[in-house]
């Protein structure tokens, strides 16, 4: 990525990749690799005058990461004198696992719709709030769940898609990394913080207890079904985090 990296950083190997990218929350930015080379490349092209969510920019950046990330292996295998057999048979990857039938994908779908649906009338009532001069720690509270529920509603069908696509591949191909309990428990934990926010919701608004209950009782369901799917999230160690 073209930012030099100091040596006596103590970055942790992998925490980027069991976590919530929500990078503006996390207490671990200072030991995580990837958050320093975003940044650093944010900050370049902002002192260049550029945009760095500009889809040409962006599309620069990731060819370019590439590249670095093949000179890196390269330079690795040459310095440790490294050899590479070729494959005496080409490796055959299965195709896109295919999760439409799959009731855990469908449930987290529906929740993630259902909720972005509720997020627009919980906006309005948040801004009526504002507007009336209500009491501001509530209000912030209230700010908070919206934030929480705006960020991990999607994600969480998101990484129960990567979980189910990995328990797939895992079956189908011997030695497949499988990263299914790592992303399974990402998503858990997503669907606990929206549970509080939801609940917390709850509390405050009782005109909106008939739209949150629905909510409510899919993220118990989808507890229940991840906890049944990926019993190995719960003794999963996400670098950096549960050590």
């Amino acid at each position: 990525m073209g930012a030099k990296i100091d040596p006596e950083a103590d970055f942790i190997s992998g925490i980027f990749n069991f976590c919530d990218r929500w990078c503006e929350r996390c207490p671990m930015t200072s030991r995580c690799l990837l958050y320093f080379q975003e940044s650093k490349q944010r900050n370049e092209h902002l002192s260049n005058g550029e945009d760095p969510d500009d889809l040409e920019i962006v599309l620069h950046d990731v060819e370019e990461n590439l590249k670095e990330a093949m000179d890196m292996c390269r330079q690795l295998i040459e310095d440790e004198e490294i050899e590479v057999d070729e494959p005496e048979e080409p490796v055959v990857l299965p195709e896109r696992v295919d999760l439409s039938g799959n009731p855990l994908h469908i449930k987290a779908h529906k929740f993630a719709m259902d909720c972005h649906h509720f997020l627009d009338p919980l906006s309005a009532y948040l801004h009526e709030e504002e507007s009336r001069a209500a009491d501001p720690v509530q209000t912030a509270h209230l700010q908070d769940c919206f934030e929480v529920l705006s960020w991990y509603h999607m994600q969480i069908a998101v990484k129960l898609d990567r979980a189910l696509s990995g328990k797939e591949r895992q079956s189908a191909v011997e030695g497949y990394l499988n990263d299914s309990d790592g992303s399974a428990k990402v998503a858990y934990l997503g669907l606990l913080r929206s549970l509080d926010a939801l609940t917390k919701v709850y509390e405050q608004n009782k005109p909106m207890h008939a739209d949150i209950m629905p909510l409510l009782n899919k993220i118990y369901e989808l507890i229940e079904d991840v906890d049944r799917e990926f019993p190995g999230h719960k003794t999963f160690k996400r670098p950096g985090f549960d050590n």
